[in-house]
C-alpha cells in the first residue's frame, strides 16, 4: 500500500502541485510570521544590548506609575555613588524624546513612526553607548552631535549651524560631530541628537537632576554585591539594578508594545491555512470520487477499509509534509520581504539577519501537516467505505457523491448555533482575552457551519444567480449554470474558501467606515474646536511656550491646552491630563453624568464614569491619587463624565481630568500633547489658520489643523490601516482563486468523456472554454454573496459592541464592488481549466472510462 500511494502521488504530479499551493501560502504565512517576530525581539535585544554595553549597574528612582512615568533622581546622588567601594565609573544621565534636528533645507528631519531622541554625551567611553564617527564630542552650550545615519541621510555638514527642536522653541546649535550607536550602528530607526550634560539638563527641564546614573564596577566585586553596597547608602526612593535586567527590561516593553503585529500577522496565517484546508478538502473529495473503480478494484483483491482509508491519508501526509517543508522557507522570503518594508520606511531590521528558530521550524510543519491530514479525513474514511463491486461499474464518476445529507445539514445547524452564541456572547466575558478567543472561536465555528449548511443553498442560488447568465451565455451559459447546481456539497466547498475571505473583507470594511463615522460624529457632537495643534511625531510632547505664542495672534480664541501625565487611582494605572476648563469648555465636551467644567476648582478632579466606579467614589467624595514624583494626594470629585475619547492626541484618551495649577505641582516637566482653539466670532477660518501657523514658527514640527483636514487625517490613518489588513487578506483571495482552479481542473478530468460527447455533438472550443468560465463565475459570485452577507452581520455586530464605536455604517458600494470582483476572480481561475476543456481531444475523450 505505500508503494502504491507513492505511485499515485507520482502519476499526479498536477493535482499535488495545485493541492500543494494552498498548503505552501498558509505555512509561508505562519513560518514568515514567527521569523519576522522573532527578527524584531532580536533587533531590540542588540538595541538595547548595545545601549547598555559596559555598563554593569544603573541607579534610578524606584517609584513608578508606570515605565513611562519614573521621576528623574537629584544629581547630588551622583557623588555619592562615585564614593563607594566597587564603583570604578559612574556617569550621570537625561535624555528626552520629541528632539527633532531640523535639515539644511529647513524641514524637520523626519521618521516612520521610529522616535526622535535626544541625550547627554557621556565622557567615559566605555559607559557611552555612543563612539564619536567624525569630528568631537558636545562640550559648549549650543554644540550637538548627531547620529551618524541621520546626518548622511539629511545632507548636514560638520561646523554649521543647525536647527534643533527640543520641548522648548527651535533652537540653533553648532554641529560638532557624529556618532555611530554600538559596533553594528543601528537604532532601529530612531535619531539620536547629543548635548552636555548641562545642555541636555536645561533642554529638558531637569536643572539640577539626573534620569539615571550608569556604573562601571571594579573587576574585584560582582555586579550583586556592588548593588548592595550602592542599596546601602543610596537615598529612600532611589534604586540599584543590575544594567542587564533594565535592558531586558526595555526591551520586553517595546517588545510586547509591538507583539500586536506578529499577533496580526500570526492571525492572519491562521486565517489563510484555515481557508487552505477547505482547498485540500475538496481536492481529495473530488480525487476520491473520481477512484472509485480504483478503490473498489483494491477492495475487490483483499484491502481492508482502514488499508484504504491509511492510503488516502498517505497521500495527505506526503503532500502536507512536502508543502510544509515549501511552505517554511517560503515564509523566509515573506520574512525577508516585510523586512525590507521596514528598512524602506526608516526602521532598520538588517543588522540582526533573519531569526530561523527551532519553533518556526516546528510549528509550521506540524500546522501544515495537522490541517492537511484533518482536512482529507473525512474523503479518507468514504474511501473505505468504497464497495468491492463499485470496480464492475463502466462510469468512473458514479461514486461521486451529488446528494446534501441531513448529517451534515445538523452538524452545520449545530455549529452555526454554538458560533453565532459565541461570537455575539463574548462582550459578556471578564477578561478582553476571553472576549478574544470568544470571537475568534464563534467565529470559525459560524464560517464552518455556514459551509456545512451552504449546500442545501447552492441549487437555489445557482439558479437564481445562473439565470440571467444562461440568457446572456446561450448554450454555454446553461451548461454553466447546470455544472454548478450538479452537485452542490462540491460547489459549497468549492464557494466556501472564498465566502471566507470575502466575509472577513466585508468586517475590515464595515468596522473602518463605522470607525471614521464615529470619529466624525464625536467631532461634531463633542469636539467642536475649530483648530487643532500637534507634534508630527506622535511620541512627542512640546513646549506650553506654542499656546502662549498663539494667544498672541489677534483672531484665535478659546487657546486650550492639554497636558498629558500618568498617575495610579485604586491601584490602577490611568491617564491623566492637566487643563484650564474655562476655555475647554468651549472645546469639548465629555458628556457629564454629573458636574461640570463650572465645577473643576483647585483641588478637585474630574473622573470618567468607569474610573469613578472602579475607585467606589462620587461627587463630592475624595479620591487619593499616586503621582511618582510627589507621593499620594487626596482630590475631590467634581464631576463624573461617559465620554473619555480624545481622538488626535498620539496618547491613550484622558481619564482623570484636573486643573492646570494641580498638574503643575506634581509633575515635571511641562509639556503639551495638544492645543485647541477657535476662531473670533466672523472671522474666516483660513485667515486665522494662517495666523496660528505664522505665530508657531518657532515650532517647525507642530501641524495646524481644522477640523475638516483632522477628520481627513483620522480617516488617512483608518485607511492605511484598512490597506494593510486588505493586503494580508488579499492572501486568503488569492487561496481561494487557487482552490477554484484546482477544483475545476480536476472536475474537468472527470467529465472529459463529457465534454467529448458534448464537442462531439458540436459544442465549439470556444464554447467550452465559456462553460467552464461561467461555471467558475457562479462559484464565485455564490461565495462571494453568502461571504459578504455573513460579513455584514458579523461586521454590524462587532461595531455594536466595540467601546467608542458607536454608529453602525455599512459601505453598500465597497461591498458590490467586492461582489464584482469575486465575479473577475471567477474569470481569473478559469483561464486553465477553460483553455484544458476547449482543447481536449473529440475522440480520445469520448473514449475514455
Amino acid at each position: 500500500m505505500t508503494r502504491l500511494t507513492l505511485k499515485e502521488l507520482l502519476a499526479n504530479k498536477v493535482r499535488l502541485l495545485l493541492t500543494s499551493i494552498a498548503i505552501v501560502l498558509g505555512v509561508g504565512f505562519v513560518s514568515g510570521s514567527f521569523v519576522l517576530g522573532d527578527t524584531l525581539n532580536a533587533t531590540f535585544d542588540q538595541v538595547f544590548d548595545e545601549a547598555f554595553a559596559g555598563q554593569d549597574v544603573i541607579v534610578r528612582s524606584a517609584d513608578d506609575v508606570s515605565e513611562f512615568q519614573r521621576p528623574p533622581i537629584s544629581d547630588s546622588v551622583l557623588p555619592t555613588v562615585e564614593a563607594v567601594d566597587g564603583v570604578d565609573a559612574a556617569a550621570g544621565e537625561v535624555g528626552g524624546i520629541g528632539v527633532v534636528p531640523v535639515e539644511p533645507n529647513g524641514d524637520p528631519v523626519e521618521t516612520t513612526g521610529a522616535p526622535r531622541f535626544g541625550f547627554s554625551w557621556t565622557e567615559d567611553a566605555a559607559l557611552n553607548s555612543f563612539v564619536i564617527d567624525e569630528g568631537r564630542p558636545p562640550e559648549g552650550p549650543d554644540e550637538v552631535v548627531l547620529d551618524k545615519d541621520t546626518f548622511d541621510d539629511g545632507g548636514f555638514d560638520l561646523g554649521e549651524r543647525i536647527g534643533v527642536i527640543t520641548q522648548q522653541p527651535l533652537r540653533e546649535f553648532e554641529l560638532v560631530g557624529t556618532a555611530s550607536f554600538g559596533e553594528e550602528n543601528n537604532l532601529a530607526g530612531a535619531v539620536a541628537s547629543l548635548f552636555a550634560l548641562p545642555t541636555a539638563q536645561e533642554l529638558f527641564d531637569k536643572e539640577g537632576e539626573l534620569d539615571s546614573i550608569s556604573i562601571r564596577a571594579t573587576d574585584d566585586v560582582s555586579t550583586e554585591e556592588l548593588i548592595e553596597r550602592l542599596q546601602s547608602v543610596l537615598p529612600d526612593g532611589i534604586e540599584a539594578v543590575s544594567a542587564q535586567s533594565v535592558a531586558q527590561e526595555q526591551s520586553d516593553e517595546l517588545q510586547s508594545q509591538l507583539s500586536f503585529l506578529t499577533i496580526a500577522l500570526q492571525v492572519f496565517a491562521f486565517i489563510a491555512v484555515f481557508v487552505a484546508a477547505f482547498i485540500i478538502f475538496n481536492t481529495f473529495s473530488i480525487t476520491v470520487a473520481q477512484r472509485m473503480r480504483q478503490l473498489g478494484l483494491l477492495r475487490a483483491v483483499g484491502a481492508s477499509g482502514a488499508q484504504v482509508t491509511r492510503m488516502v491519508l498517505g497521500e495527505a501526509f506526503v503532500i502536507g509534509l512536502l508543502a510544509s517543508v515549501a511552505g517554511l522557507f517560503a515564509g523566509l522570503g515573506v520574512a525577508w520581504l516585510l523586512q525590507q518594508v521596514f528598512t524602506a520606511v526608516g526602521f532598520d531590521l538588517s543588522t540582526v539577519g533573519l531569526q530561523f528558530e527551532p519553533r518556526t521550524w516546528i510549528v509550521s510543519i506540524l500546522v501544515g501537516l495537522i490541517v492537511t491530514l484533518v482536512a482529507a479525513t473525512a474523503p479518507a474514511l468514504r474511501a473505505a467505505r468504497v464497495p468491492p463491486l463499485t470496480a464492475l461499474r463502466t462510469d468512473s464518476s458514479s461514486g461521486s457523491d451529488t446528494s446534501i445529507g441531513r448529517g451534515l445539514l445538523v452538524g452545520g445547524a449545530c455549529a452555526a448555533i454554538v458560533g453565532f452564541a459565541l461570537f455575539f456572547g463574548a462582550s459578556a466575558l471578564d477578561s478582553l482575552t476571553a472576549i478574544f478567543v470568544g470571537i475568534g472561536v464563534g467565529a470559525l465555528l459560524i464560517f464552518l457551519g455556514v459551509a456545512m449548511l451552504s449546500p442545501a443553498l447552492m441549487r437555489p442560488l445557482a439558479r437564481v444567480i445562473g439565470a440571467p447568465i444562461q440568457r446572456w451565455g446561450g448554450v454555454s451559459g446553461k451548461l454553466g449554470r447546470e455544472n454548478a447546481m450538479r452537485n452542490p456539497r462540491r460547489t459549497a466547498t468549492t464557494a466556501a474558501a472564498l465566502m471566507v475571505g470575502l466575509a472577513l473583507v466585508g468586517v475590515a470594511n464595515i468596522f473602518s467606515a463605522s470607525l471614521v463615522a464615529s470619529v466624525d460624529k464625536l467631532l461634531d457632537e463633542q469636539f467642536p474646536a475649530d483648530f487643532i495643534v500637534r507634534n508630527g511625531d506622535q511620541f512627542a510632547l512640546f513646549s506650553p511656550l506654542a499656546a502662549s505664542a498663539m494667544e498672541e495672534a489677534p483672531d484665535v480664541t478659546d487657546v486650550s491646552q492639554m497636558r498629558p501625565g500618568e498617575v495610579r487611582v485604586d491601584g490602577d494605572t490611568r491617564v491623566v491630563a492637566g487643563l484650564d476648563p474655562t476655555p475647554f469648555s468651549q472645546v469639548y465636551d465629555p458628556d457629564f453624568k454629573d458636574g461640570g467644567w463650572s465645577d473643576l476648582m483647585t483641588g478637585g478632579v474630574l473622573l470618567f464614569d468607569d474610573v469613578a466606579s472602579d475607585a467606589g467614589v462620587d461627587v463630592g467624595d475624595t479620591v487619593e491619587i499616586d503621582f511618582a514624583q510627589t507621593g499620594t494626594e487626596g482630590f475631590r470629585v467634581d464631576g463624573i463624565f461617559r465620554e473619555a475619547t480624545l481622538p488626535g492626541t498620539g496618547q491613550d484618551s484622558p481619564t482623570v481630568l484636573m486643573t492646570l495649577p494641580d498638574f503643575e505641582r506634581n509633575f515635571t516637566p511641562q509639556q503639551d500633547v495638544a492645543v485647541f482653539a477657535n476662531a473670533a466670532e466672523g472671522i474666516e477660518l483660513e485667515e486665522v489658520q494662517s495666523q496660528i501657523e505664522d505665530s508657531l514658527n518657532a515650532f517647525p514640527q507642530l501641524s495646524v489643523e481644522n477640523q475638516q483636514e483632522f477628520k481627513d487625517s483620522q480617516r488617512d490613518q483608518v485607511n492605511q490601516v484598512l490597506a494593510l489588513v486588505f493586503a494580508l487578506l488579499a492572501l486568503t483571495i488569492i487561496i481561494a482563486i487557487f482552490g477554484i482552479v484546482n477544483t475545476l481542473a480536476l472536475t474537468i478530468f472527470e467529465r472529459t468523456r463529457e465534454i467529448g460527447l458534448l464537442r462531439a455533438v458540436g459544442l465549439s472550443p470556444r464554447q467550452s472554454r465559456l462553460m467552464v468560465t461561467w461555471e467558475s463565475v457562479i462559484v464565485s459570485l455564490i461565495g462571494g454573496l453568502i461571504g459578504l452577507v455573513l460579513g455584514v452581520v458579523l461586521g454590524a455586530w462587532l461595531v455594536r459592541e466595540t467601546p467608542d464605536v458607536d454608529v453602525v455604517s455599512i459601505p453598500w458600494g465597497n461591498l458590490v464592488i467586492y461582489l464584482v470582483l469575486s465575479g473577475v476572480a471567477g474569470v481569473l481561475a478559469a483561464v486553465l481549466p477553460a483553455r484544458r476543456a476547449s482543447k481536449l481531444n473529440v475522440l480520445r475523450a469520448i473514449s475514455q472510462e
